[in-house]
């Protein structure tokens, strides 16, 4: 499709003829003008659909499904969802690859029916990438209600309130992390190139998910990982070599709602710039043995989380809230 081709597509969806976070912002094609935040979703799903055949009328039917119930804060956490997906999606196929075979939208492998959201065949590797982006709305009203924040497992919850913490969001990282495995694993068995990479999409406390997986004793990747099967093994998730995290949920709910954004961005999905605040980090599951390509690298513009990026790229156990 062309770019009005998909104007038009979408103006026939649901997300015009019936209610829908999204309905205001596209409505302004219906009086001749364009609102920011719907251009820049057209322009991702056209540069989508010129790299991968289909992928733009099933990213719009994502959006359009997603509709019906007024104000209902579910749909608009799965629409932050489809957003992650198309901001994951558009930045691999507007990225200049080394000896760039082909994109593969939603592929599958042998008889399994789950699927990444992509896989890139590039420089005789197979990348693939699947893109999570958790629930948020109650955990940032906790974070602005309460005093106290425990960004990961440790004795302080014992002494705290409960009534005024805010409790640690590690729970969707390790189910992030079982999903992403199971949808890996038979990629995994096929290719021997294969790289896997779970994408979360986290809101500004980047350090939340960082302190999830890294914080001693018990973050996810840690020796002592809270994250444990029936047996009380440690879960490895071995099908996932890597997990590569941003902020771009707050870059959404900000545009979204017309709020002045603090940060320098073109447009409501701009990925950004790799040497520009806010960073995106990468981190690598301490039971892999697959090295990251430099292309890849490159591609997310990310950096292994270190505190010269700012306090909150490092693992933390406790913050008070003033």
């Amino acid at each position: 499709m062309d770019r009005q081709e998909i104007i038009d597509t979408i103006l026939k969806t649901e997300i015009l003829s019936d209610w829908h976070w999204f309905n205001y912002h596209f409505n302004f094609y219906n009086m001749h003008m364009e609102h920011a935040f719907a251009k820049s979703i057209v322009d991702a799903l056209y540069d989508i659909g010129q790299k991968i055949k289909g992928a733009d009328t099933n990213l719009i039917n994502k959006l359009a499904s997603i509709h019906g119930s007024e104000k209902d804060l579910q749909h608009y956490e799965q629409l932050m969802q489809v957003l992650a997906e198309i901001l994951i999606i558009h930045r691999a196929v507007s990225f200049d690859w080394q000896n760039i075979e082909k994109f593969e939208y939603e592929p599958t492998a042998d008889d399994s029916n789950k699927n990444p959201e992509i896989n890139i065949y590039a420089d005789n590797k197979i990348i693939g990438i699947e893109v999570k982006s958790p629930n948020l709305l109650e955990h940032q009203k906790n974070r602005n209600n309460n005093p106290f924040q425990l960004t990961s497992r440790n004795p302080l919850v014992q002494s705290l309130a409960k009534n005024e913490t805010t409790y640690p969001r590690d729970n969707p990282l390790k189910d992030f992390l079982m999903s992403a495995n199971e949808k890996f694993a038979p990629f995994k068995k096929k290719y021997d190139n294969y790289i896997s990479v779970l994408y979360i999409v986290w809101d500004d406390f980047i350090n939340e998910p960082i302190s999830g997986l890294l914080s001693e004793p018990h973050g996810i990747f840690m020796s002592d990982s809270f994250a444990k099967d029936k047996k009380g093994e440690i879960l490895k998730f071995e099908n996932v070599d890597y997990v590569m995290i941003s902020r771009h949920r707050f870059q959404f709910q900000q545009t979204a709602g017309e709020i002045p954004f603090p940060y320098e961005i073109n447009h409501p999905l701009d990925y950004g710039e790799r040497d520009i605040f806010p960073f995106k980090v990468i981190i690598k599951n301490p039971y892999t043995s697959i090295d990251v390509t430099k292309d890849l690298i490159d591609c997310y513009q990310v950096f292994e989380p270190c505190m010269e990026m700012g306090a909150e790229y490092h693992p933390s156990d406790f913050i008070m809230w003033i």
